[in-house]
């Protein structure tokens, strides 16, 4: 299948490319110096040189206040290059999606708004999204419009980055509290528009975070995950004047996922939580040194890294926490979730780590860290500070500890602990080697943990 995804360089289409990359897909990506949307000519002859199966429609103008002053302009590019985009698909049988937006429903209500509710814009972007929707209603039958709301990501400019940059200066923030609606996490997004795009379930979808809050909540959440002292102070619409008027109820119903077999999106507050761990440390510093991917993309081999390679796990938080080598462990899925397993004996100081707290950490390092490690597994924690006499560095994630020297970290949280016993062996041969002379009796605990989130060092 070959995907053709304008705006690729913006927020939304550079994770949709990614995606696409994950997924070994024949892809091109154009940006507006590749491709000038509002040129019908110039669309119409990329596309039939491409022959793309279906176009994931990113591209638009999207400032907001800007388009008041400049209306012609944003309808050139959302309603006439999304109709030039339409015909181009229509000539060579592409499947189109056309990312629209809350914006289109004006303030009716506190209810969430149904894809067939009648539409109300209230600003010249949201006018120009549903002339751009009609457009493709118009030309094609094979279509999805997706509408979305309040978007972030890791790349381009959003509210997330905006409040994350002025909490660094500011003590409280003045933040709007009477417009409601859900984050949208364009990383989250991604995969259900390429899932989309694999099907005939054609028509118009909307598609955001699951959840809903006010802007003023969302700012709070931001500083409370990035463990920034920033007060937020709530105020009006009224207090806070744009040349856009905003609808106050951007809510919007995502039934049409569940009844067409598409996997909703997760919460706001958990997608969140996802990207300020690219943008923040958790001190509230900038950190560039580790991004987050999914579990899924770990490319390691896990007969090797855990029998040769040993990982470092790490319990307890930056100020007191220890840490061992486990060359015992496995990865998989127990109870629907990606999950870790390690084995600790009885004696070992970073059992207490372990079992005092919810959550510990597995580090790969790397080679250059093969004598520390040594360190760290033939030394007891109780006998002083192994992390200094290593020279390691622990830094505080997610409420624990992990190695700043670490090349991958896992965040895990304990699902079960049991300990292994006499009786649980089926095989002599096992517990004679492991469990006689000095470690007579000194059995391993087996935890299982959630494997919340990775970051790998960039």
């Amino acid at each position: 299948m070959k995907v053709l995804v304008t705006g690729a360089t913006g927020q939304l289409g550079w994770d949709v490319v990614k995606e696409l990359e994950r997924r070994g897909m024949d892809y091109r990506g154009t940006g507006s110096k590749d491709l000038d949307i509002t040129d019908r000519e110039a669309v119409m002859e990329y596309i039939w040189d491409y022959q793309p199966d279906a176009v994931i429609h990113c591209a638009a103008y999207t400032a907001v206040d800007k388009a008041e002053d400049e209306p012609e302009k944003c309808r050139d590019v959302n309603v006439n290059g999304t109709t030039y985009i339409a015909e181009a698909c229509k000539v060579v049988d592409a499947k189109m999606i056309y990312i629209s937006t809350d914006y289109v429903f004006g303030d009716d209500g506190d209810q969430p708004h149904e894809v067939d509710d009648p539409v109300h814009p209230l600003n010249v972007y949201g006018q120009t999204k549903w002339e751009g929707e009609e457009a493709v209603r118009r030309i094609l039958q094979k279509y999805f419009i997706v509408r979305i709301s309040w978007v972030f990501g890791e790349h381009g400019n959003n509210f997330v980055k905006t409040m994350l940059r002025l909490g660094q200066t500011h003590k409280e923030i003045s933040v709007v509290a009477d417009q409601f609606g859900a984050p949208t996490y364009t990383a989250d997004l991604a995969p259900l528009l390429c899932d989309m795009m694999t099907t005939e379930k054609y028509g118009t979808y909307h598609a955001c975070n699951s959840g809903c809050c006010s802007w003023a909540e969302f700012a709070e959440e931001i500083f409370r995950q990035a463990h920034m002292d920033v007060k937020v102070k709530y105020i009006t619409t009224e207090e806070y004047p744009t040349k856009a008027v905003r609808p106050k109820n951007s809510r919007l119903n995502k039934t049409c996922l569940q009844e067409n077999n598409f996997l909703d999106l997760e919460r706001w507050q958990d997608a969140l939580d996802a990207n300020v761990y690219r943008n923040v440390g958790s001190k509230g510093a900038i950190q560039m040194a580790f991004k987050v991917i999914k579990a899924e993309e770990l490319s390691w081999n896990p007969f090797l890294q855990i029998g040769k390679g040993w990982f470092l796990v790490t319990a307890g938080t930056k100020e007191k926490c220890n840490g061992m080598t486990v060359s015992w462990g496995g990865f998989g899925v127990w109870w629907g979730k990606n999950a870790a397993t390690v084995y600790i004996r009885q004696n070992r100081c970073t059992k207490e780590f372990i079992d005092a707290g919810d959550r510990f950490t597995i580090a790969a390092m790397p080679e250059s860290c093969r004598k520390a490690l040594g360190y760290m597994g033939s030394h007891s924690g109780y006998d002083g500070d192994k992390w200094q006499s290593a020279g390691l560095t622990p830094m505080e994630v997610e409420g624990t500890a992990a190695p700043e020297e670490a090349e991958v970290i896992l965040i895990c949280r304990k699902l079960l602990a049991a300990e292994l016993t006499e009786e649980t062996f089926l095989d002599p041969a096992m517990k004679a080697r492991w469990y006689s002379g000095g470690d007579e009796g000194n059995f391993h605990t087996m935890y299982i943990a959630e494997i919340e989130r990775v970051l790998v060092k960039e």
